[in-house]
């Protein structure tokens, strides 16, 4: 899935859990519910760390390249150090260990834990990464100036909208920081890091090149097994199955989860899911 995709899919989840939430009697802040809901947002974009030309690498500059770079170098380590003979030979450490349920738990659990231990900063600095990759997966064309419509050179552009993304995204963080529970702020965000890792996971094992998520788990002889539905449901990344038709559901499917939630009506969200559910 492309970035936009996976953020999107991160959006409908965080939805999805806040619907069912409210449904279930767990009453919260209508605040607070989209807050998490742009926490899981941006977070589902953070397993494509592995990969220099993804959202969140190019997100924050030459440190997210370079951190995208190591992570990319230590995940192709990983891999070859762990994998089984039925495992295939391969390049590079994309759709390695950042993509198995094993780190989407621990990511979380560290932030958790983080968020604990290092305060109040250590909370904003996590909050402001997470909406910073939720605003350039959700307005892409607003984060992305081009250049050249504007009359300015590309690196000109390129600082713009970073600039304009972290601004905004700080902006937002502070709303976020004075919305969450101080006692549960830690618990909030490693709940929110776990499950956009997952979400992730989940929107990459229906492409072609599936997911290892129950890594480290031998199946079939594989213990990177790409995990996802039979070879003829499964379509490539960045294709017009994404495009034309996932991409749109996952649009329709938002508003009708945001519009149930606003309203208090999480029953409308329910339903929408369950149709989803029965459909797929």
């Amino acid at each position: 899935m492309l970035g936009t995709q996976h953020v999107s899919s991160g959006a409908m989840s965080g939805l999805a859990v806040a619907n069912a939430a409210e449904l279930a009697g767990w009453h919260q802040p209508l605040p607070v519910w989209l807050v998490a809901t742009g926490l899981v947002a941006g977070c589902a974009a953070l397993p494509d760390i592995d990969h220099e030309q993804s959202t969140v690498a190019r997100a924050f500059g030459p440190a997210s390249r370079l951190l995208a770079d190591l992570v990319n170098s230590a995940s192709d380590l990983i891999y070859d150090s762990t994998r089984t003979p039925l495992d295939e030979h391969r390049d590079g450490g994309h759709r390695g260990i950042t993509h198995t349920g094993v780190f989407a738990l621990a990511l979380g659990g560290a932030v958790a834990v983080g968020a604990e231990l290092g305060g109040k900063w250590f909370v904003l600095g996590a909050l402001w990464v997470c909406l910073s990759l939720a605003l350039r997966g959700l307005l892409p064309d607003w984060s992305k100036h081009n250049g050249k419509a504007r009359g300015r050179s590309r690196q000109a552009a390129k600082l713009h909208s970073w600039v304009g993304t972290a601004l905004a995204a700080a902006a937002l963080t502070l709303l976020a920081y004075w919305t969450l529970p101080d006692a549960a702020a830690g618990a909030w965000l490693g709940a929110c890091v776990a499950l956009g890792c997952l979400v992730h996971c989940l929107g990459d094992a229906p492409t072609e090149a599936g997911c290892p998520i129950f890594w480290p788990f031998v199946i079939r002889g594989q213990r990177w097994f790409p995990a996802g539905p039979p070879e003829f449901l499964r379509f490539p990344a960045g294709g017009g199955v994404e495009l034309y038709a996932i991409a749109p559901t996952m649009t329709a499917v938002c508003g009708v989860l945001a519009a149930g939630l606003v309203a208090g009506w999480p029953m409308l969200g329910h339903l929408v899911v369950s149709a989803l559910a029965a459909i797929t």
